[in-house]
């Protein structure tokens, strides 16, 4: 299938996890029997938090916080986040500035610290990975009086020893919810006096319960639709990469905080079963394209992320299996002010053209990966044009009527086997790093194929030769 069609396959995996009917009965059930059900507050290792539909909110009302009764303006954020996320935040008079989130262990930072008089600093643990701080960094920090915000946004749970002053969670991204988004205090009176201007703020924004009720059950509908029906996936974008717009709702939706409870209570099996799904991914895509590469995991998930040497040829075939239904997706939708200066941010800009993402969660199954794994793979081998000739027994493998390798057979009487001779030019071979593994699993494919149109016998007994 060319890849100019640009049709998409459908495929199975959901980008994220799903609201299930059995665990919305089993959270309204919970609910009534223990009102005073709090999971989420062992779960997050505090009783100071609070709740709130989406961190990009989140962040507004921990700014507003701040310029109000602290009188802190001007913010530190990463070069590597998401703009969306920074939304409402660019609708208030705060003054972002964008630093090298790869600076955090060099004191350079320091000195752009004390150049732009910096009242807030945020930092982001990427992917449910934690990042440690320099401890000059962080001994400048606590000196100045900045307030340290830690972006826990795409983390499962807390972790231990945290030396932020304000934490930012999205239960929302990891679990089968409407919504969700917590903040976490480490003074207890910060979060007195937040909960206080938290309440004035919840008063003007009202909400109507039946048209939240209406929200849930219209998203319950359209995810298990998509469910049956199979997803379609956004294009991968390695230049820029536009957010989806969605709404935001400014109070938590009516079944958000039942379900998380019961999320919280199955916290063991989601651990386990997101660094399952990772490493399933792993040993897949292994096979079919070895020029990805995924570390060994020493963490909980939020996304796979796998990485890459990017070049025209492999963006071609990552944008190639993405229209066959391999859920590859790019990830930050990065800020404008970063893409324009691509000297001062050089380092955001190669993580994102070098980085693509894989869902993992929960509802995410074995089956699933290698299911979808296999059906990308024989579209991609459907996608060549082949020419067997049965005198020569030659296999002649052609790409947009470019030869780009040959397979020829042989046979051994001494042995009994058939011999299968491998022969690729340079450039294809180069593409997938001259990979053993991958070469022959893509001659058996062709083999395969052409078995389905009885040009070719499949061989039993048989040996492969790499050239």
């Amino acid at each position: 299938m060319p890849l100019t069609q640009k049709i998409h396959s459908k495929n199975k995996i959901s980008l994220y996890p799903l609201i299930e009917s059995k665990n919305i009965f089993i959270s309204i059930y919970k609910a009534f029997k223990n009102k005073k059900n709090d999971h989420y507050k062992i779960l997050y290792k505090s009783k100071n938090l609070i709740l709130y539909p989406r961190s990009t909110l989140s962040l507004l009302r921990i700014y507003q916080y701040l310029h109000i009764y602290k009188s802190k303006r001007t913010i530190f954020i990463p070069d590597f986040i998401c703009n969306e996320s920074l939304s409402l935040l660019r609708k208030t008079n705060a003054k972002i500035i964008f630093y090298d989130h790869t600076l955090l262990k060099n004191k350079k930072l320091i000195s752009e610290l004390k150049s732009n008089e910096v009242d807030i600093f945020l930092f982001i643990n990427y992917f449910g990975k934690r990042i440690r701080i320099n401890n000059d960094l962080l001994e400048f920090i606590n000196q100045k009086n900045i307030t340290l915000i830690e972006d826990n946004t795409h983390c499962l749970t807390s972790f231990e020893n945290s030396f932020s002053d304000i934490e930012i969670y999205s239960p929302h991204k990891l679990f089968g919810i409407e919504d969700g988004s917590i903040i976490k205090f480490k003074d207890s009176f910060d979060y007195k006096q937040f909960k206080f201007f938290h309440q004035i703020q919840k008063n003007n924004y009202r909400d109507f319960k039946i048209r939240r009720i209406i929200d849930f059950l219209t998203l319950f509908i359209k995810r298990n639709i998509r469910k049956y029906f199979g997803y379609r996936y956004p294009e991968l974008n390695f230049n820029k990469n536009n957010s989806s717009l969605y709404k935001i709702n400014f109070n938590l939706g009516v079944m958000s905080k039942k379900l998380l409870n019961l999320y919280c209570e199955k916290i063991d099996f989601i651990k386990k079963k997101r660094v399952s799904n990772y490493n399933c991914w792993k040993k897949n895509l292994k096979l079919i394209l070895p020029f990805l590469e995924m570390e060994n995991l020493k963490y909980i998930p939020y996304l796979g992320i796998v990485n890459f040497k990017n070049t025209r040829e492999r963006t071609k075939i990552l944008k190639q299996y993405n229209l066959y239904g391999l859920p590859f997706g790019n990830w930050p939708d990065l800020p404008p002010e970063v893409i324009k200066s691509r000297d001062k941010y050089k380092n955001a800009i190669r993580r994102f053209k070098n980085q693509i993402t894989l869902p993992t969660h929960q509802n995410v199954t074995k089956k699933l990966i290698e299911n979808c794994v296999e059906s990308c793979f024989r579209q991609y081998i459907d996608s060549f044009d082949l020419v067997y000739s049965s005198t020569k027994k030659e296999i002649k493998i052609f790409e947009k009527d470019k030869i780009i390798g040959k397979i020829i057979i042989s046979y051994d009487s001494k042995d009994q086997k058939s011999i299968l001779k491998l022969k690729f030019y340079k450039k294809f071979k180069t593409k997938y790093r001259n990979s053993r593994q991958f070469f022959y699993k893509f001659a058996i494919g062709i083999i395969k194929k052409l078995t389905i149109n009885k040009q070719f016998n499949y061989p039993k007994n048989l040996v492969l030769k790499f050239y």
